[in-house]
């Protein structure tokens, strides 16, 4: 977990709910077991959980979905509040997911990485669009951003495996490029992709 900030950084704007938890030190308003940045799956944990649940939907037939998130214009967000928004972001990120068994990964370079057993495009959907709105609700102010506060892109990929051995980097490859296009048209959206592989 990052250091602390330190106490001279002024804030230029009202930071509500979590986040000012976490910029002032206080964690007492946080509810118990809150999830954590640090609690998040790393890429290559990410990516090993991938093949082992791609296989395992392979050999009983139920379909598995693939998200890649990214918080929009966070390039453009101060630096010195981003560890403390991705705190926040991931404990949504694990209050949402809890539920349907779903797992999440951060990586600095791709962002959010999410896996959800035996779930159908139109539940990714769904679980997607909850997530959105759950980071959007937090009112986590974001001056860069024509929303005005933080908001979540999100790319959802749904694929029925029908053999065992798929490689990963196809399915992020898939997905970071329509994320690209879902962050030129303003960002806080959702899309579903074509699955990455089908049995020739």
């Amino acid at each position: 977990m990052a250091a602390p900030l330190p106490p001279a950084i002024p804030l230029s704007f009202e930071v509500p709910g979590g986040l000012a938890n976490l910029l002032t030190g206080s964690r007492a308003a946080e509810p118990s077991g809150a999830g954590r940045l640090s609690d998040l799956l790393t890429l290559a944990q990410f990516q090993k959980l991938h093949g082992r649940e791609w296989n395992r939907a392979a050999r009983q037939g139920y379909p598995l979905t693939l998200c890649l998130a990214q918080l929009d214009f966070f390039a453009s967000y101060p630096a010195a509040f981003r560890q403390p928004c991705l705190e926040v972001v991931a404990g949504l990120f694990d209050a949402q997911l809890a539920p349907v068994g779903g797992m999440a990964a951060y990586d600095p370079g791709e962002g959010f990485l999410v896996l959800i057993p035996d779930a159908d495009a139109e539940q990714g959907r769904e679980r997607a669009e909850h997530l959105c709105a759950a980071i959007q609700q937090k009112g986590i102010p974001h001056a860069s951003s024509p929303h005005r506060v933080l908001t979540l892109s999100v790319a959802v990929t749904s694929d029925l495996p029908l053999f065992e051995g798929m490689p990963f980097d196809k399915f992020v490859s898939v997905l970071r490029d329509a994320l690209a296009q879902v962050t030129t048209r303003g960002g806080n959206l959702v899309t579903v992709v074509p699955a990455a592989y089908r049995r020739p």
